[in-house]
């Protein structure tokens, strides 16, 4: 599958910064008219502002390693877009949120409801919440929800679900062992094979991780 074409920033999210660098590097044939930033899953979701595309990005030299950092990584910033129904709902109360097209089937009834958690969402927030009946959550997007891990783990065990009126765009997994099988929907670019990094003659888009830093 063809890499699309983006004007702008994407992230390369990748298990440790080493390894973001590395692969941002490699990666730049694919997106000429873009500038990668490498990151950590934690920086990415630190930065300021909506979120920009990513590619999420393993080595290959431990599959298993590669598979858990895909799942945890697709768990907390992958979320989805509400459902049809409910975000419907939601921009006849925020009127600067855009239209989407809807499915051809409409959602399930159960799927109408839903909490708008505008703004950060610490903990206190999320406890607070809990005293809702409703568990279908809407956060602006993951870099809005400031939960641990193990709070994050302890709402879905109670049964939250979350979702995001700006969801991240995800241009493509870079998986070069395939560790990434079954965790992804169908018609995900996966990018077997790692690409050369730029040769030395070219000027390089790939600003230090430092710099990608906002």
């Amino acid at each position: 599958m063809n890499a699309p074409q983006i004007e702008g920033d994407v992230a390369v999210v990748a298990p440790h910064g080493g390894a973001a660098s590395a692969s941002a590097a490699r990666l730049e044939s694919k997106l000429p008219g873009s500038r990668l930033l490498p990151m950590t899953p934690s920086e990415y979701l630190r930065r300021s502002g909506r979120p920009i595309p990513l590619i999420l990005s393993v080595l290959g030299t431990d599959p298993a390693a590669d598979r858990r950092f895909l799942e945890r990584v697709r768990d907390r910033i992958l979320w989805p877009s509400p459902p049809p129904d409910l975000y419907d709902a939601i921009c006849g109360v925020l009127t600067s949120l855009p239209t989407r097209r809807r499915p051809t089937r409409r959602g399930a009834p159960d799927e109408t409801a839903g909490l708008l958690l505008e703004g950060d969402v610490g903990a206190d927030r999320a406890r607070a919440a809990l005293d809702s009946p409703v568990r279908q959550w809407v956060a602006e997007h993951p870099g809005r929800v400031r939960l641990a891990q193990r709070d994050l783990a302890l709402l879905r065990n109670a049964g939250v679900r979350w979702s995001a009126l700006f969801p991240v765009r995800l241009v493509a997994v870079s998986d070069p062992a395939n560790a990434s099988r079954g965790l992804f929907p169908a018609g995900t670019r996966i990018w077997r094979t790692p690409e050369r990094a730029a040769t030395t003659g070219r000027a390089s888009r790939v600003p230090s991780r430092r710099s990608s830093r906002k």
